[in-house]
């Protein structure tokens, strides 16, 4: 049983739901979901993403997509702060982000927990290595100018104490960009529609609790930037589905998150 809330230290926790025989728990005063994950278990899940979990999920197939998305907000973070500079991304996968970093003039590094991610992400030329926190960094890695971590917070045990010691590994004022699930979208859903729970997410966020979480740690909200020319290549055809479908996402994107209807957060934030 979880005895207080990580986020607002409130005691009075409730049971929503069990996942694979480990229950969740949601804070009756800030609304954060954690998992009541038993000692040691989130040790083992590099474990869970090992070659047959990337084929089933075929990311080998959408690679030129992946990057494509993964150069966007990128950009998004270009507005704010420009290359040359060194960039890291938190569960590189098979290096996307890393591969649209360096197109886009970084010098990229990634981590992972997953050993068969870290071995073709070298074979395709990639600086990488394991970690499962900060502290764990090579001690020869520059200070990092943008940090990239999409669906990876919420696997953290203590994603305050990883975002604080994260902190100490930037270069002044340099950028992180998380995505991370909804739990608003969850709740409005409830816990009989499938979803991705423990062993793998340990936490379940909120808008306001994934704020929360990003102050406690130290870090600056920046407001994400909305669909402009500089985040889109000039091509046509770029533009059109961007205009029509993504701007007006990125506009009213905080009360989307806020009632439920967008599945993702993405959030900006600098190291002050």
């Amino acid at each position: 049983m979880i005895d207080s809330c990580m986020v607002c230290g409130g005691t009075s926790m409730r049971y929503w739901d069990t996942h694979k025989g480990i229950d969740v728990f949601i804070c009756e005063s800030c609304g954060h979901g954690v998992s009541d994950m038993p000692p040691g278990l989130s040790d083992e899940a590099g474990e869970i993403y090992d070659g047959e979990y990337y084929t089933a999920m075929s990311y080998d197939r959408k690679w030129r997509f992946r990057v494509g998305r993964a150069a966007r907000w990128i950009r998004y973070m270009m507005e704010l702060r420009r290359p040359p500079g060194h960039s890291l991304d938190i569960g590189c996968s098979l290096g996307y982000y890393m591969a649209a970093a360096r197109r886009l003039g970084w010098t990229p590094h990634g981590t992972d927990i997953s050993q068969h991610a870290l071995q073709v992400s070298r074979e395709r030329g990639m600086d990488v290595f394991f970690s499962t926190h900060p502290d764990e960094f090579p001690e020869d890695l520059p200070p990092l100018d943008i940090v990239t971590a999409a669906q990876v917070v919420e696997h953290f045990p203590d994603p305050i104490d990883y975002l604080k010691a994260l902190k100490g590994r930037m270069a002044p004022g340099g950028l992180i960009y998380i995505q991370i699930p909804n739990f608003m979208k969850l709740i409005r859903q409830g816990p009989q529609t499938p979803y991705v729970g423990p062993p793998e997410h340990v936490h379940f966020f909120t808008l306001d609790t994934a704020h929360a979480v990003l102050e406690k740690s130290g870090w600056e909200l920046v407001r994400p930037p909305v669909v402009r020319p500089s985040t889109i290549r000039w091509r046509l055809w770029m533009w059109i589905p961007e205009l029509l479908y993504e701007m007006p996402r990125e506009i009213f994107r905080e009360p989307y998150t806020r009632n439920g209807k967008l599945s993702n957060m993405h959030l900006f934030a600098r190291a002050v």
